[in-house]
C-alpha cells in the first residue's frame, strides 16, 4: 500500500487540488463498484448511482469544510 501513503501525505501537505483529490476518489469508487459488480453483489446501475451519490457527498462536505477555514 505504498501508493496509499503517498496520497495521504500529499493530501495532508495540501499539495493536491480539490479536482485531483476528487479524481482519485472517483477512480477508487469506480474500482470498488467494479469489484462489487464482478462478484454479483451489485448491478452496474446501482454501482453508478452509489458512486454518484458518494461523489456528491464528498464534494459537498469538501465545500463546507473549505468555507469554514
Amino acid at each position: 500500500m505504498f501508493w496509499k501513503k503517498i496520497i495521504i501525505k500529499q493530501i495532508k501537505s495540501k499539495t493536491m487540488t480539490k479536482e485531483q483529490v476528487l479524481g482519485i476518489v472517483r477512480h477508487l469508487l469506480t474500482f470498488v463498484g467494479g469489484v462489487l459488480v464482478a462478484k454479483g453483489l451489485a448491478t452496474d446501475v446501482l454501482s453508478n448511482e452509489l458512486i454518484g451519490a458518494a461523489m456528491t457527498l464528498v464534494g459537498g462536505i469538501w465545500s463546507i469544510v473549505a468555507k469554514n477555514k
